[in-house]
C-alpha cells in the first residue's frame, strides 16, 4: 500500500504522524504537571480544612464565655451590689454549663 503513494505524501504523512507524537507528549507531560501541581494543592486544602474546624470549635468555645459573662453580668445587676463572688461564680458556672453543654466549655 505504501508503495502505491507519491514519496512527497508519504513524507508529508510521516512529519504529521511526527507532529501528532511530538503534541501527545507534550499533552501528557502538561497533565502530568497538573496532577502533580493539584496534588501539592490538596495539601492546602486539608491544612485549611483542619484550620476552619479548629476555628469553628474556638468560635463555639468563646460564645459559651460570653453567654456566661453575660449571665454574670446579669446577676450582678439583679443583686444591686450584692458581692457574694462564690454564689455568682456557680450560678455562672452551672447555668453556662446547662446551655453550652460541658464539651464546649472545654478548651482544647
Amino acid at each position: 500500500e505504501d508503495r502505491l503513494r507519491p514519496p512527497t505524501r508519504l513524507g508529508l504523512e510521516a512529519a504529521e504522524q511526527q507532529h501528532l507524537r511530538e503534541e501527545q507528549r507534550t499533552l501528557e507531560a502538561r497533565l502530568q504537571q497538573e496532577i502533580s501541581r493539584k496534588g501539592a494543592r490538596a495539601h492546602a486544602v486539608v491544612a485549611h480544612n483542619s484550620s476552619a474546624t479548629e476555628g469553628s470549635r474556638c468560635h463555639d468555645y468563646l460564645e459559651a464565655l460570653v453567654e456566661c459573662t453575660r449571665e454574670a453580668s446579669r446577676l450582678l445587676q439583679d443583686q444591686h451590689g450584692d458581692n457574694d463572688a462564690s454564689a455568682l461564680w456557680t450560678y455562672g458556672r452551672a447555668s453556662a454549663t446547662a446551655a453550652a453543654g460541658p464539651a464546649r466549655l472545654r478548651m482544647p
